[in-house]
């Protein structure tokens, strides 16, 4: 039996007894788990019976309501048996749960054996707040039993104290349950849960513990298999490959194996006898390896005709060949007395930048081995440059190079001295006598060479000379013809009978002739003969022919050029003279395809007049139309009529489907309206979804069919995006121009206000606007607002108020919490009450801006008043729904908190319930991401908008502000006080505060205390004051 086979047998008994034993014990622990777990069930089951039962006994004594064969059915000890038996209906689980006792009034509420047995426990037990227990139901199936004492507590006395105190409608009814006393035990809540459950949740949790560790057991058995491989098995073959590799003369193998154990030994004894074995046999190579670079140097000479060539051919063979690091050939300079590398080969050449190599002794490193071998003109070797003193300038530069030993050869011409031979290794030892003798004769040779390359030198430049004149008259001619084949505009060359005698490709391309067909043609005849509109050209009216005619060149940008295919295009052209010995011999014409500049200016020009989605006149264009419709019905007594469109439930269909589908829908909606109209019409997209419509010729009363007939050709319109269908509309409104209309922007104002009258009337609907029209002044008033607002903006007109909120628990340490409100003087300094211009700010969407005016108005006073901010514990500001749909504007306000400085834990933001719940997932994610930086929120009107708890439970709030309409009539309406009480209630019970408005008196207060609201605000606490009033106080 192999080795891994012997470990891997061990390991799998091993693991087997380990797998045994954990899943055992996992059982044990699952089963522990499972318990738990239906515990908390039927903790939450408790909690939610008892919090039933305590709503109900509170709601029955709260108000006094008798008990009769109406209410009884109410009452927790008759309703929760019932629930019981409905809750089996709808799952199927066979959990069961009511309130029993050992004295109950209502048969159905006795306690059993096993409930009777854990009343007695409680009585005994006084101290515990629970207990399960396991029990064998009737029919023998496992049942646990989950009891919670019920005590008697203050308000239970009211029905289970001394009879003659009871309520009549409880003592008249019943003639048990009475003279318990305060802490004595009524009963229990008792939920009774089948342990079937439990067993099949034990037995789902061991089948996947058991399939998960018995995969973990075999990536285990795995994992320690690649192991043994890795450490043994792989390692004694890769020592085995090392051999076989050795074998076949690979003499560079190395079996490297990390560590201590008998196999790195092995390895290493390996690799020393490899070592010995490549030493000789790489003595062996280098002697071959240099016999080919002489070899290599010889044929080099023969070849060769430059010094340079030849530098560089011999550094790359003794780096090549010679099997060294680093060679190079320098010159000397006698100027500088140094030596200047001419050409190298190797790893290291930059080196060479790195260093400088002077020839004089007085330098400090003019006393180096290239030194004394240029000076005593003999070869200089260093097989160690580490340690010898000669090279210690130089040593650091070495080091980082790898290079352990040089050696330095002398070049001479005419026996003078001319340059150095110098070659590297990195390798210590390594230039031995053999190795020497082979490069001194390779100096040798490349000296010989240099003598032979100065005598046929001046033959070599005498050749230069008359080849340069040639070769530069060549390259001229090579230069032209690249500059007339690579420009873009077409050119060709004529003599003076119009035949051509050159032309450029791109002059081929854009006239369609092959180079053949053109050359030695008449241009004429061939692609200038025809007028655009298809009249001939004559030769004699040519204006490239009157260039050479009249030696004056021509600029022409309104002709055309004939293809050979019979096809035109614009072209624009020059066409200059050729003079040549004094007289002119032809003309050059240069051209180029106007063709897409042209479409250009035409669709510059159409954009300027369209819109670019639905190709109808934009609203520059719609207004010219409009200016000269005002002129001719003032001078030719024609009547007018304009229409001024604005879809229906656009925004509905943004919101839902993006931007791609409204574009898709007002390009459906343009070509629909083009339908409905008249040729003579003009049709216009104003912007956004607003049209424009001008009927020329056309009396009101047909414009109100025509508009009329708009409207239900949109109503009838279904427009469909991926798997939603919506119906739109369209509201018209209208405005009749004669003599006697006052202007352009008069009417467009008038028809605006018109289609907007049509939206409050009910939508997709026409409204003509007539003199006197109140509805229409109304809307055209509400849109100056719009232009006093952002005046009131500029000017600075704009102002903050605040209201307190007061704590109700009468805590005088509490800090100011105040709410900041927006008020508005007009041009006389009067002040502006809000109702009047906040309806036209949230009409014509100017809220966003006047939102971030008191943000950043509230965020400076803040910062600027560091002394108040000690006591403000709460500073909230208003935020409106257009707010809330802005994704820029949580990243505003975190960049003005940063920027004033500010504790975001004293800011909240009150937003209405209406406007919360309309935009629900877009509110939910503003305020999320404002809380995690610590803002707070408030809802505000709650109660009379879209009310509903379940929203209440997805929205991240802190505070409830309840509705004033319920609030001011708290002490007269029982209704008002029903519903402040449950939004209070609810609230709590949310972990939520409660703000009470319009809290217009003492009366009001003392009641929102007594029903547990935590704030309140109104003018019965304070009126709203200017903002500067906290500074002065």
């Amino acid at each position: 039996m192999q080795l891994q086979t012997k470990v891997l047998a061990v390991t799998a008994i091993v693991f087997l007894g380990h797998f045994v034993t954990v899943e055992y014990m996992g059982h044990r622990q699952v089963e522990s788990q499972v318990v738990e777990n239906i515990r908390d069930h039927a903790r939450t089951i408790r909690g939610m019976l008892m919090s039933l039962r305590n709503v109900y006994q509170k709601h029955f004594l709260t108000h006094n309501i008798p008990i009769d064969e109406k209410t009884l059915g109410f009452l927790p000890a008759h309703s929760i048996s019932r629930i019981s038996e409905e809750f089996k209906k709808w799952v199927g689980s066979g959990l069961t749960f009511n309130n029993v006792s050992d004295r109950p009034r209502n048969p159905n509420n006795r306690a059993d054996e096993i409930e009777m047995e854990a009343i007695r426990h409680f009585q005994d037990n006084p101290e515990e707040k629970e207990r399960m227990v396991p029990f064998t139901g009737p029919n023998g199936e496992p049942f646990y039993h989950f009891s919670q004492p019920i005590w008697i507590k203050p308000h239970c006395l009211k029905c289970h104290g001394k009879r003659e105190d009871a309520p009549p409608s409880i003592m008249g009814r019943y003639d048990l349950a009475y003279d318990y006393e305060l802490g004595d035990l009524r009963g229990l809540m008792s939920i009774k849960l089948p342990g079937k459950i439990i067993e099949e949740r034990v037995a789902t949790q061991t089948r996947q513990n058991i399939i998960s560790h018995s995969i973990g057991f075999i990536l285990t058995f795995l994992i320690l298999s690649w192991l043994l491989r890795q450490t043994i098995i792989k390692r004694i073959g890769k020592l085995k490959n090392a051999a076989l590799q050795l074998a076949q003369g690979n003499y560079a193998v190395s079996a490297s194996m990390p560590g201590e154990d008998e196999i790195s030994h092995v390895a290493a004894a390996f690799n020393e006898m490899t070592e010995m074995i490549g030493l000789r046999e790489r003595a062996l190579t280098t002697q071959k390896s240099m016999y080919a670079a002489l070899s290599h140097t010889y044929k080099t000479i023969i070849r060769l005709h430059s010094p340079e060539q030849l530098f560089e051919k011999v550094c790359r063979i003794a780096v090549e060949l010679g099997g060294l690091k680093f060679a190079w050939i320098g010159l000397i300079d006698v100027h500088t007395s140094s030596v200047e590398p001419i050409a190298s080969a190797g790893d290291d050449a930059s080196c060479l930048a790195q260093t400088e190599f002077s020839l004089n002794p007085a330098h400090s490193k003019g006393s180096g081995p290239l030194s004394i071998s240029i000076n005593e003109r003999r070869h200089v070797v260093i097989n160690n440059l580490h340690e010898s003193t000669i090279t210690a300038p130089w040593q650091d530069l070495a080091h980082k190079a790898h290079i352990h030993s040089a050696a330095i050869f002398p070049i001479t011409r005419d026996k003078d001295v001319i340059g150095a031979f110098c070659v590297y290794s990195g390798e210590s030892e390594f230039f031995n006598a053999d190795i020497v003798d082979f490069l001194h004769e390779m100096a040798s040779d490349i000296s010989f060479a240099i003598g032979n390359y100065k005598q046929s030198k001046e033959h070599e430049q005498a050749h230069k000379k008359l080849s340069e004149s040639s070769a530069e008259l060549e390259k001229i001619n090579s230069q032209m013809r690249l500059l007339l084949e690579s420009t873009g505009e077409g050119i060709y060359g004529i003599d003076t009978k119009g035949n051509v005698t050159f032309v450029n490709q791109s002059a081929l391309k854009m006239l369609g002739f092959s180079r053949e067909e053109l050359l030695g043609g008449n241009i004429h005849a061939l692609t200038h003969h025809t007028y655009a509109d298809g009249t001939t050209l004559p030769i004699g009216e040519c204006s490239i022919h009157e260039a050479f005619r009249t030696g004056l060149s021509c600029q022409i940008s309104n002709e055309v050029f004939w293809r050979k295919n019979g096809t035109s295009f614009p072209v624009e052209y020059s066409a200059y003279p050729i003079n040549e010995e004094g007289g002119i011999k032809g003309a050059v014409t240069v051209f180029r395809d106007v063709t897409e500049s042209h479409a250009i200016a035409q669709q510059m020009s159409f954009l300027a007049t369209h819109d670019t989605l639905t190709n109808l006149l934009n609203r520059y264009s719609f207004e010219k139309h409009l200016n000269q419709a005002f002129i001719n019905a003032q001078s030719d007594d024609i009547e007018y009529a304009l229409c001024y469109m604005d879809l229906d439930q656009f925004k509905v269909v943004n919101d839902t489907c993006g931007h791609v589908a409204c574009d898709a829908l007002l390009q459906m909606v343009s070509r629909l309206l083009q339908q409905a109209i008249r040729h003579s019409d003009i049709l216009s997209r104003l912007g956004g979804d607003e049209f424009g419509l001008l009927l020329e010729d056309c009396p009101l009363e047909q414009a109100i069919r025509l508009a009329n007939k708009i409207c239900e050709n949109v109503k009838d319109f279904r427009f469909s995006w991926q798997d939603k269908t919506f119906t739109i509309g369209v509201s018209i409104g209208i405005v009749s121009i004669d003599h006697e209309s006052e202007g352009p922007e008069s009417a467009l104002s008038a028809a605006d206000a018109a289609c907007y009258v049509a939206k409050d009337l009910g939508r997709n609907r026409v409204h003509v606007h007539r003199r006197h029209d109140d509805e229409t002044i109304r809307r055209q008033g509400e849109m100056q607002w719009v232009s006093r607002i952002q005046r009131a903006i500029e000017e600075k007109r704009l102002c903050l108020y605040q209201q307190p909120i007061v704590p109700l628990d009468g805590d005088e340490e509490a800090g100011q919490h105040f709410e900041i409100l927006l008020r508005m003087t007009d041009e006389d300094g009067r002040m502006v009450p809000p109702g009047a211009f906040i309806p036209a700010a949230e009409r014509y969407n100017l809220m966003p801006t006047l939102d971030r005016w008191v943000i950043d108005a509230t965020f400076q006073w803040l910062a600027d008043n560091p002394t108040r901010m000690a006591d403000i514990e709460l500073c909230a500001i208003n935020l409106s729904g257009q707010s809330l749909g802005d994704d820029s504007l949580p990243g505003y306000i975190t960049d003005k908190l940063n920027h004033y400085n500010l504790d975001a834990n004293t800011i909240c933001f009150e937003v209405t319930e209406t406007a919360a719940v309309s935009r629900l997932d877009q509110a939910i994610h503003f305020i999320t991401h404002l809380k995690r930086i610590g803002c707070r929120f408030a809802l505000d009107d709650f109660g009379t908008g879209m009310s509903s708890f379940a929203y209440l439970k997805n929205m991240p709030v802190d505070y409830l502000k309840i509705d004033g309409s319920f609030v001011k009539d708290i002490a007269d309406d029982p209704i008002d006080r029903a519903m402040v009480e449950s939004i209070s209630e609810i609230g709590h019970l949310m972990g939520l505060e409660t703000i009470g408005e319009y809290v217009e008196n003492d009366t009001i207060r003392k009641i929102l205390t007594s029903i547990g609201v935590d704030y309140a605000q109104g003018f019965g606490i304070a009126k709203p004051q200017p903002l500067t009033i906290l500074d002065e106080n």
